[in-house]
């Protein structure tokens, strides 16, 4: 019985394998990335930014410090580098941004598009040792972003955001991002500029 159902199983998926053979892809050519990539092509090069937190104040995260601790700052910069990898199915995004004094975090992303989710998706990981997920759309006019992403930390710690990317010119870039961590929430605006 036993061996009556496994030749079953086996013909049934040989003939399910024959009727989507159409569908699959020819193993000796690649296919072209997806040409909703194209629109990411505004992130292309290198881009220096700054970033400002607007909530909390100063006062209100200087509450949850140890007395003897400095002044938070509450203007941050950061960098970064975007090309595309892998026959340019991947824009592949270095850089780091600062988190506090003498306290800088670099991060790696690689982002394509999902065809089934019709949105653009990201990895990222970041030399913390968090990693996490994000997905992206974009308006009509490709001069709009807004996302949403996940992070976990090396404990398990999660921490999820969201926010809006918009392009000024073919230089810059104006960005507003809320994230809600362990510690609180925080939102942050601030404004990119590619170096040429």
């Amino acid at each position: 019985m036993h061996r009556t159902l496994a030749v079953s199983l086996t013909l049934a998926l040989l003939a399910g394998c024959g009727e989507k053979k159409a569908e699959m892809m020819d193993p000796r050519q690649k296919p072209d990335p997806a040409p909703e990539l194209a629109k990411l092509d505004v992130f292309l090069g290198s881009w220096t930014g700054t970033a400002t937190i607007v909530e909390p104040s100063r006062e209100e995260m200087m509450k949850n410090m140890p007395p003897d601790a400095p002044e938070m700052p509450t203007t941050f910069e950061g960098a970064n580098r975007s090309e595309w990898v892998l026959g340019g199915h991947f824009l592949k995004m270095e850089g780091w941004h600062e988190e506090g004094p003498n306290d800088r975090r670099h991060y790696t992303a690689f982002w394509t598009w999902d065809e089934k989710a019709g949105k653009f998706y990201a990895r990222f990981f970041t030399d913390t040792g968090a990693v996490g997920e994000e997905w992206m759309t974009a308006d009509d006019d490709g001069k709009t972003f807004h996302t949403k992403f996940t992070e976990t930390d090396t404990l398990g710690n999660k921490s999820h955001g969201s926010g809006t990317m918009t392009v000024v010119s073919d230089d810059k870039m104006t960005w507003d991002f809320t994230m809600t961590m362990p510690e609180g929430k925080m939102r942050m605006t601030g404004e990119s500029t590619r170096q040429r």
